[in-house]
């Protein structure tokens, strides 16, 4: 293998894509055949125990190809960006060091900016009086504070995980900087190659639509309510988004019918669809990337990347 003088030199490829498009299958196929590992980049993989709703690799793929930032964090807890970057970036360069290609794998896409632009993220800034006023203030007035000190986060920012709203101010208010500002690009730390599976809506709605009944069959419910059980909080659960508040807050209700259970589904597929096109919007604004329809095209990028 080639050696590399300076971290910006090390090579890291970037397999992206929306919610269901693959990219787990086509990280491992492009790992196993260019001697790499995978570097997870989703932002609720990383807690235990969320399994089944995140549609985390099994322990038999992970047997296959080597997976790293997976299961890092207790359900419950908090874990932020700048806690992701700085494990991303270690196991990265322990993954090149041992003479293997890094992968960066996943849809989180703040994640996937983080590492790949070396955000400088100020892991200090914190005022926990403050965090805890914000956080007994309803969604409503959170959103209308942040729209108006920093309307750029605003616009991207994932309206209904009110954890990350709540961090935005807080930011804000302790260094008079913007989310969005304090987010800046550092050093080039990667030689990087960014690879998006392109997908067309109709089949990422129906493979989104399987998934999800797919998941339902293997457990997913049972996982969300022996969480509940373990004493994570509903609201913990609700702040990671779709599956986990959708089927969390369907357990808290009285109505367990058939019926009941049939709605929440139909509107948990129309909340990924949705989800989904907030990914795409992101992926469309960035121009590095390289879109492929197969594994054949990826491969074309690889083999070229690499030379």
């Amino acid at each position: 293998m080639m050696e590399y003088t300076h971290r910006s030199h090390i090579p890291l490829i970037v397999i992206l894509g929306p919610t269901a498009s693959g990219k787990s299958d086509l990280g491992i196929q492009l790992a196993k055949k260019y001697n790499g590992e995978i570097v997870s980049a989703d932002s609720r993989q990383v807690y235990k125990g969320l399994d089944i709703g995140t549609g985390k690799v099994t322990k038999t793929e992970q047997k296959i190809i080597k997976h790293h930032l997976l299961d890092v964090a207790k359900s419950g807890t908090r874990f932020n960006v700048a806690e992701y970057k700085k494990m991303a970036d270690k196991a990265i360069f322990d993954v090149w060091k041992r003479g293997k290609i890094p992968f960066l794998v996943g849809g989180s896409s703040l994640y996937i900016q983080a590492v790949v632009d070396n955000y400088q993220l100020g892991e200090g800034v914190s005022d926990p009086s403050l965090r805890e006023k914000l956080e007994s203030t309803s969604l409503s007035k959170l959103l209308a504070q942040l729209k108006k000190v920093d309307p750029e986060s605003y616009k991207i920012i994932d309206k209904k995980n009110k954890r990350r709203i709540v961090r935005a101010l807080e930011v804000y208010h302790v260094t008079g900087l913007k989310f969005s500002e304090l987010q800046r690009k550092g050093e080039d730390r990667y030689n990087t190659l960014l690879i998006g599976i392109d997908i067309s809506r109709e089949t990422l709605y129906k493979r989104i639509d399987d998934r999800v009944d797919a998941r339902v069959k293997q457990g997913m419910i049972k996982e969300v309510e022996l969480l509940l059980k373990k004493g994570v909080s509903a609201e913990w659960l609700s702040a990671l988004g779709l599956e986990y508040r959708f089927i969390s807050n369907y357990l808290l209700n009285t109505d367990h019918s058939k019926n009941a259970q049939e709605d929440m589904l139909q509107k948990l597929k129309f909340a990924i669809h949705d989800f989904t096109r907030r990914q795409l919007t992101w992926f469309r604004r960035e121009k590095r990337i390289h879109w492929i329809k197969n594994k054949k095209e990826a491969e074309k990028e690889v083999k070229k990347f690499l030379k």
